[in-house]
């Protein structure tokens, strides 16, 4: 009688499989606002991922993109909160890029957890080949951090020029192109962040 969709894009999935847009309601997904907050206003030279670690999420990708940017900005680290099957290719993969010692594989975080780390970091990276809504990128928001993510599913809907970037999926030199833009502009940073958290 009545189905619920988080994000326009999944909504347009939905109707596309035959259910009438008459039957869909679109809410999309909420966050914790005292949860998740600005942290410092000093940033670490981190990049962060949170989720699972599955073909879907596009992390192969991330780290490519990740060689490219550690070429110009040495000092930098990526932090991949999560767990799951593909973690032993991913840290495979890393050292075949010989980035492994920039890259961190912290495992499975409580909220709280999670919520330090997004005050720490310069900027949080949702690189996936689908995603219905990406509730972590609003929660990377609300604390202050702007994001990166790729052209699909609702990402959209969060990500804009005002808070951060879209690239499209699967392409590591657009991604990296994006994290060097971004955290390369150092003075453009704080009204990213607090755009961010106003979204």
């Amino acid at each position: 009688q009545r189905i619920i969709a988080v994000s326009h894009g999944l909504a347009d999935a939905t109707t596309a499989l035959g259910i009438p847009a008459g039957h869909l309601e679109i809410i999309p997904n909420g966050i914790d606002l005292e949860r998740f907050q600005p942290g410092p206003v000093i940033r670490e030279p981190l990049v962060l991922f949170v989720g699972s670690l599955i073909e879907r999420k596009g992390l192969r990708f991330l780290l490519m993109a990740m060689q490219h940017v550690l070429q110009s900005l040495p000092d930098y680290h990526l932090a991949i909160v999560g767990s799951g099957p593909q973690e032993a290719e991913l840290k495979q993969l890393a050292r075949s890029l010989g980035i492994a010692e920039h890259v961190k594989f912290v495992g499975p975080q409580s909220q709280a957890q999670i919520s330090q780390w997004m005050q720490r970091a310069q900027l949080f990276v949702l690189p996936s080949l689908e995603e219905a809504f990406g509730v972590v990128l609003l929660e990377a928001l609300a604390s202050g951090t702007p994001c990166v993510g790729t052209q699909v599913g609702g990402i959209p809907e969060i990500i804009s020029s005002e808070v951060g970037c879209l690239v499209p999926p699967a392409n590591s030199e657009a991604l990296g192109k994006a994290l060097l833009a971004l955290l390369g502009a150092k003075a453009h940073w704080p009204q990213l962040s607090q755009n961010a958290r106003r979204f």
